[in-house]
Parts: structure tokens; sequence; C-alpha cells
């Protein structure tokens, strides 16, 4: 019986702290799901994937598989170095940087390269 009463009396501490983490481990499944950055890198990888499987049976995918995502990542370029991954993060920088060239420059301004900045 004092067992019992000392396990009953120890437990209260115990289950707040599991209560804490699985709020804080609510609060960031939140935020990932909320995240824009996120789903714009996830449709990318889709892109490209469906793009590498063209022709497959793989090719038509609508979602992406955290397994697909770890392959991504272990994806080499011809470089040896480079990832699909890194591509696709690459590809997405680059043309968050344009936007912001052609946001700064006016219109009828010249973008850095000599274009309008509307083709830039």
């Amino acid at each position: 019986r004092l067992d019992a009463l000392v396990t009953a009396l120890s437990a209260g501490p115990a289950l707040a702290a599991v209560a804490a983490r699985a709020d804080a481990y609510a609060d960031c499944a939140a935020k990932v799901m909320r995240s824009r950055s996120l789903a714009k890198l996830l449709r990318h990888v889709l892109a490209a994937g469906n793009a590498v499987n063209a022709g497959s049976s793989k090719g038509g995918a609508s979602a992406v598989k955290l397994a697909s995502l770890l392959a991504a990542a272990r994806t080499r370029g011809a470089d040896g170095k480079t990832t699909l991954l890194d591509g696709v993060v690459g590809l997405i920088l680059d043309r968050a940087e344009r936007r912001s060239r052609r946001a700064d420059a006016g219109p009828g301004e010249q973008s850095p390269r000599g274009a309008p900045a509307a083709f830039a």
C-alpha cells in the first residue's frame, strides 16, 4: 500500500512534464503545417520528382512521401556533390532573388542584366 501511495504521489509531476512535452510537440506540428516555405519546397520537390520520373508509374505523383524527400536529399547530380534537394532550394532562392530585384526596379527601369525589369 505504501508503494502504491508513493507511486500515485510522484505520478503528478511526471504527467505534468509529459503534458508539457506533448503541448510543445503539438505547437511545433502546427507551425510546420502552417509553413508557407515548407509547402513551397514540397511543391517544387514534387514537380522535380514528377519530371525525373516522367513516363514511369511514379511520374504522376500528387504527394511527397517522407522517403521520397529523403531520396531527393541523397540523389546527387553530375558533380557528385549537389543533391536534387539542393537544386530545388537553389531554384526557389534564385526565383525569390529575381522577384526582389524586379520589385526594387520600378516600371521602365533596367535590371542588373540590362533587360527591362519586367523581363529579368
